[in-house]
């Protein structure tokens, strides 16, 4: 079964039932154990590493850029150690 991430923005300004906008969403093959928003590439905007019963998934804002594993891998692990994934 796929599992989908969703990512809305919210306008506060917008009418009650048009106030979250759907801006993408991805699919994975894998259970979704748990999602964490940072900065990996240090470029101000934050990725979202998602980590699934087949490994760790790093979303970008951009996704034609690319990155060497050696830039962000230590700040996963560094994440990871401290404990600040979230349970899905």
């Amino acid at each position: 079964m796929l599992q989908r991430i969703l990512a809305y923005k919210f306008d506060s300004s917008a009418q009650p039932s048009e106030c979250a906008q759907l801006l993408w969403q991805h699919s994975l093959q894998y259970p979704i154990h748990s999602l964490l928003a940072l900065d990996l590439t240090g470029d101000g905007l934050k990725d979202l590493a998602v980590l699934s019963l087949r490994g760790i998934h790093i979303l970008q804002v951009n996704e034609y850029s690319m990155i060497p594993l050696s830039m962000f891998h230590s700040k996963v692990i560094r994440a990871l150690s401290n404990s600040r994934f979230r349970t899905s």
